[in-house]
């Protein structure tokens, strides 16, 4: 990948959200689409694009480098043309015009899906947006929550869907090895639907 190291180091050595990436894995074992939220250079694309069984990935965010990285990044591993993501540089939230986009809007999407979502304080809106998603027994997320009340939210309509919920907390050696956010709180919740089944390690 094409990283800047002076703040993108532990992408390099495989230390960002390393917390999740049992989750991922396992969630991504027997995924049809894989639908990264928050793009940033890619690397949870790049991940999706490298599963096999994945056929379907969707990468959204509304920054104006968006698409060029991503696209440099998924040239340089081969996965371009008819292997590459289908790529949407907008929001994606509980509405639908020029600049925001809902998960609703992009009808029945293979499953099982797995989608991952990093959007600094929109989580809440996004899966408003995606009824549909929230709907399907084969559905399973992986949300970065950047504050406890969007949290608690996320958590919410999630359990009202039917969903069982897991809180990821920073691990320990974050202590030796932080990540540097500029916000105090920051984890994730994973959720899947009771009795689903995913490709545990």
């Amino acid at each position: 990948m094409n990283l800047d190291l002076r703040d993108r180091t532990q992408v390099w050595l495989g230390l960002y959200e390393r917390e999740v990436f049992s989750y991922l894995r396992a969630f991504s074992n027997k995924a049809k689409t894989g639908i990264d939220i928050g793009v940033d250079d890619g690397e949870y694309t790049l991940f999706f694009c490298a599963q096999p069984n994945i056929k379907h990935v969707f990468a959204f965010d509304p920054s104006p480098r968006f698409p060029a990285g991503v696209v440099a990044n998924l040239a340089l591993n081969g996965f371009n043309g008819n292997r590459g993501a289908t790529l949407v540089n907008k929001y994606v939230s509980d509405q639908d015009n020029a600049t925001h986009c809902t998960l609703d809007s992009f009808g029945d999407l293979e499953g099982p899906c797995v989608i991952k979502i990093d959007v600094d304080g929109g989580e809440g809106a996004v899966l408003k947006g995606a009824s549909k998603l929230l709907d399907r027994k084969d559905t399973f997320w992986i949300i970065e929550t950047h504050s406890a009340e969007l949290e608690r939210e996320c958590e919410q309509i999630l359990r009202s869907k039917g969903f069982n919920t897991t809180i990821v907390k920073n691990a320990w050696w974050r202590v030796i090895l932080p990540e540097l956010r500029t916000i105090a709180h920051n984890r994730w919740l994973v959720a899947c639907q009771e009795g689903a089944e995913f490709g545990q390690e």
